[in-house]
């Protein structure tokens, strides 16, 4: 599924699955070069990336970014069955 969250000074983008999952507190980031990115852009626009996820409870990565401004509503937030 796909999530975009404004709230007042940030904004949230969500991204999860139903997969198997992993043990997210064992992910070396310096490997994971996905992930490492992710984080790194999130970081250099001065926002952070969480990562939840455990054997067998899929995952999500939650980007935050500061916002001057709230987003419009476009119902992006729903989710998705594709």
């Amino acid at each position: 599924s796909l999530a975009v969250d404004s709230q007042t000074g940030s904004v949230t983008l969500s991204v999860a699955d139903n997969g198997i999952g992993f043990d997210a507190a064992a992910c070396d980031l310096q490997r994971s070069h996905g992930l490492r990115r992710i984080a790194e852009r999130a970081a250099f626009f001065g926002g952070a990336m969480q990562l939840d996820s455990a054997d067998g409870q899929g995952t999500r990565v939650l980007v935050t970014l500061a916002s001057a401004k709230p987003l419009p509503d476009h119902g992006i937030d729903e989710p998705s069955n594709h």
